[in-house]
């Protein structure tokens, strides 16, 4: 292999590497801001609905007498097509469901595992539980104006939306980074043998020189050697003393 080819292979590898390390860098970082923005989006709603559930519990309500709540969730859910459910369940062992925009599930316990979940996390404090691969619930606890725990609301929501925007993104960038690698290569190649291949040429052609008349005349090649090695040593030992003194 020339050392042209080499120069080029090697500056290639590089470029293939960064701008590898840079893809999954940016990629990564999307995916985290995006699941961010989605569960602070998701978390907003959770709020809204324990605001407003609090308030009319300040009233002298229970939780299970506010009748607006149907109307409160059902208007939440029809605003995000990644909303899937929204239920508020009260405090009993695991959870009864007292309100949803799944009807079905009006009177039904709450899953265990949730309940397990839940007793963990402060008054204040949301809990994330993962359903299932596209599936994730996001819920807070509900408290009355005495600080005593009623129940809670829970956000099921699905992140298929969210990898599908991620599955474009990364189609996007793999067409950006096969483009890249492209050009990278076509201007690599043309500047390494425009800029490189004449002076692999010139230093070849002086190797042969060099090794030509040295075959013809070797006792005189070393004496030239030696000789110029010797006047370029004086020179510098000249110069030094000059800006030595």
């Amino acid at each position: 292999m020339s050392i042209t080819s080499r120069i080029v292979n090697a500056i290639v590898t590089i470029i293939i590497m960064a701008t590898g390390l840079l893809f999954f860098l940016t990629y990564f970082k999307y995916s985290d801001i995006l699941n961010k923005v989605v569960s602070e989006q998701m978390g907003s709603v959770v709020s809204d609905i324990k605001n407003n559930l609090e308030a009319n519990m300040n009233l002298g309500l229970s939780l299970a007498e506010i009748e607006s709540t149907d109307a409160l969730i059902n208007r939440y859910k029809k605003r995000d097509e990644k909303i899937k459910e929204i239920l508020v369940f009260d405090n009993t062992n695991p959870g009864k469901i007292l309100f949803s925009t799944k009807k079905k599930h009006v009177g039904q316990d709450i899953l265990p595992k949730w309940s397990k979940v839940i007793r963990t996390k402060e008054l204040d404090e949301n809990w994330l539980i993962k359903s299932s691969e596209d599936i994730a619930v996001l819920g807070t606890s509900i408290v009355n104006n005495f600080g005593v725990k009623s129940g809670s609301v829970g956000l099921r929501y699905s992140k298929k939306l969210v990898q599908e925007n991620l599955s474009l993104y990364l189609n996007e960038m793999l067409k950006k980074y096969a483009i890249t690698i492209l050009l990278s290569l076509i201007l690599i190649y043309g500047l390494v043998y425009v800029l490189f291949r004449k002076i692999v040429l010139l230093l070849k052609r002086a190797t042969e020189s060099f090794e030509k008349g040295s075959l013809d005349n070797p006792d005189s090649q070393l004496e030239e050697q030696v000789s110029l090695t010797l006047k370029n040593h004086k020179e510098f030992l000249d110069e030094y003393n000059k800006t030595e003194k």
